[in-house]
């Protein structure tokens, strides 16, 4: 687990960062309070603090539970959806063989 952005790239820690904004911006949004979203969502105040800051640390399941008391959880189902893995679409593609043989049924008239 890691508890630290020490383990992390620049890179990794912005988008946690970011994320973490866009958290504290979506609650706003909602004129809710931090404390009664981490009621809603079963966590404590101080775990939403750390997801707002963009903390490594905090348990996916915490990110689940918030976005879906946001009523932002079907986004959090978009990451890394195989229609989106562009990467993975080419190298499927590339592995496909290039012919492929029909078998017919001895059958088939």
């Amino acid at each position: 687990m890691i508890h630290s952005d020490e383990q992390l790239t620049q890179t990794q820690s912005q988008i946690l960062k970011s994320l973490g904004a866009n958290l504290e911006l979506a609650i706003k949004r909602r004129r809710l309070r931090r404390q009664d979203v981490a009621e809603k969502a079963g966590i404590s105040v101080p775990t939403l603090r750390k997801m707002i800051q963009g903390d490594a640390g905090v348990r996916i399941g915490a990110w689940v539970t918030v976005l879906d008391v946001l009523d932002l959880l079907d986004d959090l189902g978009k990451v890394a959806a195989p229609q989106h893995d562009e990467i993975g679409l080419a190298a499927e593609k590339r592995h496909l063989p290039k012919r492929s043989r029909i078998i017919r049924s001895k059958y088939d008239f």
